[in-house]
């Protein structure tokens, strides 16, 4: 009789323990998830308001590199007519620079798995395609100091190899500013994300 009332005993006591440590464990992993689930909504906030504001700077400076593009073509048609054209004042570019902190952020501070997965596809996206757009304009304009100082016998090459270079930095612009259109909120997110 002893043996079964001191099993019972110890049968409940050690239930009581291990419903009290699941409790706490869930407990827990509630309090976990609430604060992981906070990150991912705050990374996504940070991650608009940095694409908003890389839209801006990037739809402004488009402008003026498209209207650079049509000097490149007006430049080349009037060479085809006098080679004596002068083309030193075509060469110039403005260059957005554009941030990827918001994300950088998200990837340091493990928030991307607590974020929306279509919201982190499309905003993966827009960052490889941005760091390209970065990479090639960088090269475009470490470029230009070379064009300036070459030789003046090639300068068609040259003009046609600018308006390459330019027209597919341009074109990924494009690319780039409908990539951010796709993932801002309706109305750029002048209500809905906090700047």
């Amino acid at each position: 009789m002893k043996i079964s009332s001191s099993l019972r005993k110890l049968t409940f006591e050690f239930i009581s323990i291990l419903f009290a440590v699941l409790l706490a464990l869930f407990l827990n992993q509630c309090k976990e998830d609430r604060k992981n689930r906070k990150l991912g909504r705050q990374s996504e906030k940070e991650i608009i308001k940095e694409i908003r504001d890389n839209f801006k700077d990037l739809k402004q400076i488009q402008e003026a590199n498209q209207a650079r593009l049509k000097s490149f073509r007006e430049w080349k048609k009037r060479y085809k007519k006098d080679s004596k054209t002068d083309y030193k004042p075509l060469f110039g570019f403005d260059h957005a620079l554009l941030h990827s902190n918001g994300w950088q952020n998200a990837v340091l501070y493990q928030a991307i798995p607590h974020m929306r997965k279509d919201f982190v596809k499309n905003a993966s996206e827009i960052y490889s395609l941005q760091r390209f757009y970065m990479s090639y304009a960088e090269n475009y304009f470490n470029s230009l100091g070379n064009e300036l100082h070459a030789d003046d016998s090639k300068r068609a090459l040259r003009i046609n190899v600018g308006i390459h270079q330019l027209s597919t930095i341009t074109k990924t612009a494009d690319l780039l500013l409908e990539a951010y259109k796709g993932i801002l909120p309706k109305d750029l997110g002048k209500s809905k994300v906090p700047k």
